[in-house]
């Protein structure tokens, strides 16, 4: 498995092609838990849990380069292998070099967490209510490795005594390091104790007011133990340096209170001209933390910055219209505080390899979800539903900023204008604008299943600068055609690690039998039956294609 992605003429001509087939991702995941209700009285429980896991990921990735900068019109020295995927012309980006080493990037995990909950049914004043609070303690820990494959020769080459070509060793790309020396290892942990408390208070069976609150403390520690010399300039590492080792530690400690309050309102409960209809509403605050590198950087200095957070806000109805149709819809407004965004790490600061809170977002937009199953018009044993689900959703940026990182000395105002384009109103990125799911499926008490879904996806886009790419954009040699084609978002297609994700449709089916009461089924899966070839993202490098034509069989037991 690999993270390379394609460039955009192997999409279009071999898909299912790969250019690092010598990477391995090999992971291993244990985990369990345990828990206990102790019932308190016949309206009140204590429910606790205990859970821990461990994960280790190892992945050997062969190391390649592109053919841009100084490695256009030349070919590195140490190359095994050459994809040129458009073999007639020679554009900036549509080579890959891969190269005689290898980056082993292994990392181990583990967690271990309780959670107490404490749940209760009780009246006061003559309003029924329903408690649920509790504690919950967890701590992880991240032991993160880059081992340096070098190269590891496995044949000879002679010369012709005109040194061409010389004497020497060299490698294939079966021979590659099957591991190497620590370059750069770090340890990191996370500890966090949260409380919470909800209670649902209920008026006339009919209307109910659930307000919550909850509390978290979590404290980050990140520990460098080992990597290359820091550049004082850029704050990464040198690439040309050797490793050494370090001690670079800190910790940082956050205090969040998280408010939420939901409403709900039976408007018609048992009625004649339909079973149920529920409004709802919602509104809660959101977080999200920090990473382990952005609350430290490399100089292993502390970055004051706040967690992400985010105020949401959503209503809707929901309910059973008839026995045949039961429909939900419902509006959401998300807006995003804090965003934390990456400084490009050649703005020369102190924490440029580091995150910034800055930035707001908003998500809007209607999900609807509808099921109508005409078997029951006539009172079938079985089911026939029919689902419809759709979601259109408006995210945009809703904030300038300027980038400090991209102002250097004697810039001129074309420049300024340029690189400081405002991004207010742009698309988030891959955020589909409209989402559907059309599928029938067939229910019999038996305990035969089948079910026929499509799939709809509108286009995407792969960063916040919502940038576009042409197959001509390399044609363009002026210097102020260029600085136009950058204002207006526009750049060469080559590579594949940028542009719009175009729109895609897929087709998925699944069967089987389920025992209704041995609670054991045998079931075949199909997903993308039409073996459409589509962009799933371009992150991180270059075009990831969408999982290919699958069918799956399988069972389950239950004890």
């Amino acid at each position: 498995m690999t993270y390379l992605g394609l460039t955009t003429a192997q999409f279009w001509n071999h898909s299912s092609s790969n250019f690092a087939e010598q990477d391995n991702r090999k992971l291993e995941r244990y985990s369990g838990d345990i828990g206990h209700e102790w019932k308190l009285t016949d309206h009140s429980k204590l429910v606790t849990k205990v859970y821990s896991a461990y994960t280790e990921r190892n992945w050997a990735r062969q190391n390649y380069l592109r053919n841009t900068g100084s490695n256009f019109n030349t070919i590195p020295s140490n190359v095994i292998k050459s994809y040129d995927t458009e073999p007639f012309v020679n554009r900036p980006g549509d080579t890959v070099y891969m190269l005689d080493s290898v980056g082993h990037r292994n990392r181990s995990y583990r967690f271990v967490g309780a959670e107490s909950r404490y749940q209760q049914d009780y009246q006061f004043l003559g309003i029924k209510n329903q408690l649920d609070a509790g504690l919950r303690y967890h701590y992880e820990t991240a032991d993160i490795k880059y081992l340096d494959g070098p190269p590891t020769p496995d044949y000879a080459i002679f010369g012709n005594g005109f040194n061409n070509p010389p004497t020497g060793v060299a490698s294939s790309e079966y021979s590659l390091a099957k591991s190497g020396n620590v370059r750069d290892h770090e340890i990191n942990n996370t500890k966090s104790l949260a409380g919470f408390a909800q209670n649902s208070f209920q008026f006339q069976n009919r209307f109910s007011v659930i307000p919550g609150i909850r509390y978290e403390m979590f404290t980050q520690n990140r520990t460098i133990l080992r990597q290359q010399t820091i550049d004082p300039v850029t704050n990464q590492p040198d690439p040309n340096s050797p490793s050494q080792e370090v001690d670079k530690g800190s910790k940082h400690t956050y205090h969040v209170v998280i408010p939420g309050l939901g409403l709900t309102y039976d408007i018609r409960k048992n009625a004649n001209w339909f079973k149920d209809l529920t409004w709802f509403a919602g509104a809660h605050k959101g977080f999200s933390p920090p990473r382990y590198q952005d609350a430290l950087n490399n100089s292993g200095i502390v970055n004051r910055i706040d967690p992400e957070y985010s105020y949401n806000y959503e209503t809707g109805f929901r309910g059973d219209i008839t026995k045949y149709l039961n429909a939900q819809i419902t509006y959401f407004n998300l807006n995003y505080i804090n965003q934390i965004i990456i400084t490009s790490s050649t703005s020369g600061n102190d924490s440029a390899s580091s995150a910034k809170n800055g930035g707001r977002t908003y998500s809007r937009g209607v999900e609807t979800n509808v099921t109508f199953d005409p078997a029951q018009l006539f009172d079938s044993s079985f089911k026939l539903p029919i689902d419809l689900i759709y979601t259109r959703a408006d995210a945009r940026m809703n904030q300038y900023s300027i980038d400090t990182s991209k102002i250097t000395a004697d810039q001129s105002l074309l420049d300024f204008v340029v690189t400081q384009k405002d991004k207010n109103g742009n698309y988030v990125p891959y955020v589909s604008k409209d989402t559907a799911t059309l599928a029938i499926g067939f229910i019999h008490p038996k305990g035969f299943y089948a079910r026929v879904e499509y799939q709809y996806f509108s286009s995407q886009y792969h960063d916040d600068s919502n940038t576009r790419t042409v197959y001509w954009a390399d044609s363009i040699t002026d210097p102020l055609g260029k600085k136009v084609l950058q204002y207006l978002n526009i750049t060469s297609n080559s590579s594949g690690e940028t542009g719009v994700i175009p729109a895609y449709e897929l087709i998925n089916c699944s069967l089987g039998y389920k025992d209704p009461i041995k609670r054991w089924s045998l079931f075949i899966t199909g997903k993308n039956l039409a073996d459409v070839r589509y962009i799933s993202g371009r992150l991180p490098e270059g075009i990831q294609v969408g999982p290919f034509r699958q069918i799956n069989v399988g069972a389950t037991f239950e004890l």
